[in-house]
């Protein structure tokens, strides 16, 4: 694996009405890229999921299909969030011990993945999610001592 490039990172809003950014952080997923891009979860705060559903550590998106690798990438990294959706439990049997899934490879995602994904939508769509692009801060800033 190469570098990072961006962050997803899920949590509640801070201060008051949400005006001081991201707080707590209870889970942060780095986008990396090399001869393709993946993501895969750098922190996840514990506690929040004590119990581990599954031992996926890293999911690369299918470039034609781009807009569903975030909503993935909170499926695979913070799996209890679905917990209620009807399809969970087939996913779960499906995935078993995988490490990853490559989204690429259609004969390799679990089978009820995408019914899962559509069940998924309306709960992902209440979750806070900030993104961070990540660039490096140029050499003209003061160094602190």
């Amino acid at each position: 694996m190469a570098g990072y490039v961006k962050f997803y990172l899920l949590g509640g809003k801070g201060g008051y009405m949400g005006v001081d950014g991201i707080n707590p952080i209870d889970l942060v997923i780095g986008v990396g890229t090399s001869d393709r891009e993946w993501l895969k979860p750098v922190s996840i705060r514990t506690g929040k999921q004590s119990n581990p559903i599954w031992k996926l550590d890293s999911i690369i998106p299918d470039p034609d299909n781009y807009e569903n690798s975030i909503i993935d990438a909170f499926i695979a990294f913070s799996p209890h969030s679905f917990k209620e959706c009807t399809k969970f439990q087939e996913v779960v049997t499906q995935v078993g011990n995988s490490l990853q899934i490559d989204f690429n490879d259609k004969e390799k995602i679990p089978k009820s993945w995408g019914m899962l994904r559509e069940e998924a939508k309306p709960i992902f769509e209440k979750m806070t999610v900030f993104e961070a692009n990540l660039s490096e801060l140029p050499s003209k800033y003061p160094k602190w001592e």
